[in-house]
């Protein structure tokens, strides 16, 4: 369930009877840094803040020390931390006495206070966390507004499903009434956390052959509905040029996580000096959110001159923090007015740049330039920003999304806890790597670099999840295909090995070749094409369910299957003309004289 931090606390403490217990957690992208220690470089781990009860709710307890105690969710007594059984192997060398070492963790102290057994993998949203730290509630946790929690609740005994999330319901909806402005339309969603004859024989065979065969056929459209998916796939726009651009992912923590000011004011700035220095660097620039499956944040805001829209109906867009130079490092066209500078900081007026959809959405028949928005509501304290530029659309979710309405604000007025360094060259920059980062550390030192990926390599892995299917699928087809011939050209031979008297007898009354190969052809050939039909009915069934990894292609499109099934005919002819033409060849004598 997603919920706000306060509604957490009326929902379960005061209202619900449905849960025996509970614990929240946020479960945002959050990335966590080990700094440098005398046995350690800096580096960049997966975490997440959790309530005290989040083991003992899980049913795990820690292999070594103990887990948090209900007094270290607050702020203050939080700097204690569990650390999986991975990072305390690799980057404590399974140290036994680690219980009650103090390690840096986001440039604070924090004491070990326990070590997860190594078969505990929590993997929620994100890679699996190494570490676990308190959630230590924030003045932006609590404040109505913020949706970023994740619940996990334990049912309490004779209670279904079905009740609890009857029960949460009504909890909404009573929230709802209470607090109209933030929870008007937020529920909770609650999910649950494979002897015969010979003419028998044949017949048999020839039963099973078509069967295979129509499998065969239903996997290798499969197959080919995959490949042509991920053929368009490929050939899409991204809205930028993915050309010899490396992506370095850095930590740089702030007081405000996400809302700025920056903690590291200089950090654009010597990006240019130390990075933009480097021999064969085109270009230099940092980002909260890569394009192409790098996260997202969204922002609602309200337009300047324009009546309050109410908390229903409230405008909303991505969120992308960026430093001078981004679009031009990542070859995005500008379409309108101009990038950010360096002048563009916290004494001069907030501006953003939005994109093609944005300026679409809000402003369709106006020139977006110089219009305002409020990020929250008119009556909020957060200041007016001024569009001052717009972009082409990228594709930011993924290849197979359409763009949405996104703005960007420069680094030095708002500022981002985890931002991707993004480096253009003339050449590869794989080469690189090493140069980069030691331009890095000149003026961060402390931040370990990770993540470290060409933005080519970006668009490689966010098809990923379509990608692996179509390969299995591929390696299937392939499979099927090879045991369909071999058991097609094996069922001829069955058959003719039987016939043999009778093939030796039509010769020696005048039967052609033709003739014979005929015979041996002609029911292997009825029965893989039986298996044809019914593949192609089945497929027709069957390829509905991949609607879901498609993309730009239909299930039942004509051409894949017309070109799977002449495939598969081709096949099966050629594995029935080996050993039909092998008996055409038999000498009638020979025959004559096989029992």
């Amino acid at each position: 369930m997603v919920c706000p931090t306060e509604s957490i606390e009326n929902a379960f403490k005061l209202q619900d009877e449905s849960f025996e217990q509970w614990i929240a957690g946020d479960l945002s992208r959050v990335v966590h840094n080990l700094d440098r220690q005398p046995w350690a470089v800096p580096e960049r781990v997966s975490g997440v803040r959790v309530s005290a009860d989040f083991f003992n709710v899980l049913g795990v307890k820690p292999r070594l020390g103990r887990a948090f105690l209900p007094e270290e969710e607050q702020p203050g007594k939080h700097q204690v931390v569990v650390i999986s059984d991975a990072l305390w192997r690799n980057r404590y060398n399974a140290d036994p006495d680690i219980i009650g070492k103090t390690v840096r963790v986001d440039s604070e102290d924090h004491t070990v206070i326990g070590v997860m057994p190594p078969n505990f993998e929590f993997q929620l949203y994100s890679p699996i966390r190494q570490l676990w730290v308190p959630v230590a509630y924030t003045k932006g946790d609590q404040d109505r507004g913020s949706h970023s929690f994740l619940c996990l609740a334990r049912l309490k005994p004779g209670v279904t499903m079905e009740q609890a999330r009857a029960r949460m319901n009504n909890i909404g909806r009573g929230l709802a009434e209470q607090y109209p402005q933030d929870n008007a339309g937020k529920t909770g969603a609650i999910d649950p956390f494979i002897g015969f004859d010979m003419e028998s024989q044949q017949k048999t065979l020839l039963t099973l052959l078509a069967l295979e065969v129509a499998l065969a056929l239903v996997v290798l459209t499969g197959a080919g509905l995959m490949i042509q998916s991920m053929a368009r796939l490929l050939n899409v726009a991204p809205g930028f040029d993915p050309h010899n651009v490396l992506a370095l992912g850095m930590s740089l923590p702030q007081e405000n996580t996400f809302y700025g000011p920056p903690g590291h004011p200089q950090f654009a700035r010597n990006l240019q000096e130390y990075v933009g220095s480097i021999p064969g660097v085109i270009s230099v620039s940092a980002v909260s959110h890569t394009p192409v499956g790098g996260g997202n944040a969204g922002r609602g805001f309200v337009i300047e001159g324009r009546p309050d829209p109410g908390s229903e109906n409230q405008p909303g867009a991505k969120y992308t923090i960026i430093c001078p130079n981004y679009f031009q490092t990542m070859g995005i066209k500008q379409v309108s007015g101009r990038e950010f500078t360096e002048r563009d900081s916290l004494n001069t007026p907030g501006v953003i740049v939005i994109n093609e959809a944005m300026a679409k959405r809000y402003w369709l028949n106006e020139d977006p330039i110089g219009k305002r928005i409020k990020i929250g509501f008119f009556n909020s304290d957060a200041p007016w920003l001024t569009v001052v530029g717009i972009t082409q659309d990228v594709k930011q979710g993924g290849l197979d999304q359409k763009p949405r309405p996104e703005f960007f604000r420069p680094y030095n007025q708002a500022a981002w806890p985890v931002m991707t360094v993004v480096v253009r060259r003339a050449s590869s920059p794989g080469t690189f790597i090493n140069p980069i980062k030691q331009a890095l550390a000149r003026f961060e030192p402390d931040r370990a670099v990770s993540g470290v990926r060409t933005m080519e390599e970006a668009i490689y892995d966010s098809v990923g999840s379509r990608r692996f299917p179509m390969i299995l699928l591929v390696a299937f087809s392939l499979l099927a295909l090879t045991l369909s011939a071999v058991g097609i050209s094996g069922v001829v031979a069955f058959s003719v090995s039987q016939r043999t008297r009778e093939i030796g007898i039509r010769m020696a009354l005048g039967a052609q070749k033709g003739a014979v190969m005929r015979l041996a052809l002609n029911r292997s050939m009825t029965a893989a094409l039986i298996g044809v039909g019914i593949g192609l009915a089945a497929s027709f069934a069957l390829t509905r369910f991949l609607t879901g990894l498609l993309f730009e292609v239909k299930p039942m499109d004509p051409l894949v299957l017309g070109s799977t099934a002449l495939i598969l005919t081709g096949v099966a002819f050629i594995a029935c003309y080996m050993p039909a033409r092998r008996a055409a060849k038999v000498d009638p004598m020979t025959a004559l004289r096989c029992e």
